[in-house]
């Protein structure tokens, strides 16, 4: 069985690299779980490193806590909203005789769940924040096969803030604080060096956003390759509507063909932050020289 996990910096093009594996007849893909990222207390540090704005105690509090094992009950109340928003309710029986703050046995069920709800080639999990817990994803999944999705940064960045500015959930998430768009700076720079990190990996699979998006032939049938299923024209026709939620409007106005999107870096954003965003972006080279490029 294959278990395919998609990641990347929010905004970069994992959904549509979901719905490329996801539409061959092999695979079941799900909605966007969040499972692995409400495990941690720590995920804003994680994403954001110092601009993070929390308190170094609350931090060190929660990280001993893991390191003994528990979790917070958000944890655990995340897995059942996934399981509704999957139409697995019948699935939190599972969890009823289970310690409800244990992190091994809720999130081996987790996976026990996707495993016996899997196509006869395996399942998809598209959760983008996956990016900044990989090191949990490769200790309960150790075959996992990871795709990796990495957009231009000022496109990406804008695409948050614009996502941010329509919809209300985007704006509680990531303008609530201050100092967002050095946040944001931020959480591209981060999600990047760690998806660099896995370059060279066997398992794991980086994917350019641009490079998908001008020559899709060539870059599906990469994916395709990696995940071990043929390669068909019929993967390029694109159709998310499967694994949207009702909650997730922004999802909605993906189209069904593969085709580049024009920057809104220019309209988001104004000319001092434009300058900031340019100064502080690591361009992939610069990550190091010793990784493989995305081109």
């Amino acid at each position: 069985m294959k278990r395919v996990f998609v990641v990347g910096c929010p905004r970069s093009g994992t959904t549509l690299v979901q719905s490329i594996v996801g539409k061959h007849s092999g695979f079941v893909s799900f909605p966007e779980s969040n499972v692995f990222p409400h495990t941690l207390v720590d995920m804003r540090l994680r994403r954001y490193g110092h601009h993070v704005g929390l308190a170094l105690p609350i931090l060190w509090g929660g990280g001993m806590l893991a390191q003994l094992g528990f979790s917070l009950p958000r944890f655990r109340n995340r897995v059942f909203q996934f399981l509704e928003e999957a139409s697995l309710e019948n699935e939190k029986k599972r969890f009823n005789k289970l310690p409800k703050n244990r992190t091994l046995p809720i999130l081996s069920a987790f996976i026990d769940v996707l495993n016996d709800h899997a196509g006869c080639d395996g399942w998809v999990e598209k959760t983008p924040s996956n990016i900044f817990c990989l090191d949990l994803v490769q200790k309960y999944v150790p075959d996992a096969l990871v795709i990796h999705v990495i957009r231009d940064g000022e496109a990406t960045i804008a695409s948050i803030v614009d996502a941010a500015q329509r919809y209300e959930g985007w704006n509680n998430r990531y303008f609530k604080h201050a100092n967002s768009i050095k946040r944001l700076v931020a959480l591209w720079n981060r999600a990047t060096a760690i998806s660099l990190n896995y370059a060279n990996k066997s398992n794991h699979l980086l994917v350019s956003h641009e490079a998908l998006t001008q020559d899709p032939k060539a870059e599906v049938q990469k994916i395709a390759a990696f995940v071990g299923i043929p390669y068909s024209d019929d993967l390029l026709a694109i159709d998310a509507s499967p694994y949207i939620t009702s909650g997730e409007l922004w999802k909605k106005n993906m189209g069904n063909t593969i085709k580049p999107q024009k920057s809104k870096f220019t309209s988001v954003f104004s000319e001092d932050e434009q300058d900031y965003i340019r100064k502080n972006l690591r361009p992939i080279e610069k990550f190091t020289t010793k990784r493989k490029a995305i081109k």
